[in-house]
């Protein structure tokens, strides 16, 4: 009985010293690079800074694209899959303009010496949110067709974005400094 005692003591005592684990080897060579994946979609537009608001890319839009709306103005209509009706109702949107070929930015609304007026509205058609653009003017001081091209641009503030600082929403050169914009 003793002598399975022993050996049983010397199996588990070498099992015990068999099983530790060693030192750390060195590092093995690097692996062959793998094959690129595949390129995705492009997304809707979206949080695109660190402030959590939404900015969209500057929209051309041509002469030749407004249409008559009423017998005083002309319009053009936008989808905007990122402005969500909770967006819509509790936060804000800044709209600004920009003639083709102009180096300064207006914001919306805009009324030109001539008592035309560019602004913006948003509208839920379908249950998606978008907007009209509208361009209007005073019909007793003649009818004023569009024949410059336009470039329009969104900034969309969700009311969880937090604004830390006082900003000037009428100044486009403030907001594009705010938000780090490369035009």
């Amino acid at each position: 009985m003793k002598i399975i005692q022993i050996l049983l003591i010397l199996t588990l005592f070498s099992f015990f010293f068999a099983c530790q684990k060693g030192e750390q080897g060195d590092i093995g060579p690097a692996g062959a690079k793998g094959i690129a994946g595949v390129t995705g979609d492009k997304g809707e537009v979206g949080i695109n800074n660190s402030k959590g608001m939404l900015v969209s890319p500057w929209v051309e839009v041509k002469a030749a694209e407004w249409q008559a709306f009423g017998s005083n103005a002309f319009r053009v209509a936008f989808t905007l899959p990122a402005l969500t009706t909770d967006i819509a109702n509790k936060g804000n949107v800044y709209f600004y303009m920009q003639p083709s070929g102009a180096s300064f930015v207006y914001p919306m609304p805009y009324s030109e010496g001539n008592g035309a007026k560019f602004f913006g509205n948003l509208v839920n058609v379908n249950n998606t949110q978008g907007l009209y653009l509208y361009y209007g003017f005073i019909p007793a001081l003649g009818s004023f067709k569009l024949t410059t091209d336009y470039k329009f641009r969104l900034v969309i503030i969700p009311a969880a974005a937090r604004i830390t600082t006082q900003i000037d929403w009428g100044n486009y050169e403030s907001v594009k400094k705010y938000l780090d914009l490369k035009d």
